[in-house]
């Protein structure tokens, strides 16, 4: 397992992540709940799926196996900051989190996917 690269995709995420809920959290119009939810999601699905694929790209043994182990320190340090950070935020609903764990899950099929794809076949990012 190459760990440093692990911690890399984590935080590439969470970063990714957290860029995705600032922006929710300074552009959302009151009263779009649901609709900005589904846009949300579909943006974080984008955002995942190509932080995925890049590192997919770069990673030749086990992609899968690191990207998994990363999103599992992604959910560790994201659940201590949510403990941390608590007073300051309102608690997401159910549905909202459940969604954003699909999109997440999703990116990382389709963007680990297509970034081994792209490194078996020998395509560079910079040539692309």
């Amino acid at each position: 397992m190459n760990w440093n690269k692990i911690v890399k995709l984590a935080l590439a995420l969470l970063l990714g992540q957290f860029t995705i809920g600032l922006l929710e959290g300074a552009f959302m119009p009151p009263g779009l709940g649901g609709v900005w939810d589904i846009v949300s999601a579909a943006g974080s699905f984008v955002v995942c799926a190509v932080i995925f694929a890049y590192f997919a790209n770069n990673q030749p043994n086990k992609p899968f196996v690191h990207a998994w182990l990363a999103v599992l320190v992604c959910v560790v340090v994201a659940g201590v900051l949510v403990r941390v950070l608590a007073d300051w935020f309102e608690a997401a609903p159910w549905l909202v989190v459940m969604i954003e764990w699909v999109a997440l899950v999703l990116a990382l099929l389709v963007g680990t996917s297509i970034g081994s794809a792209r490194r078996l076949r020998g395509v560079n990012p910079a040539e692309a």
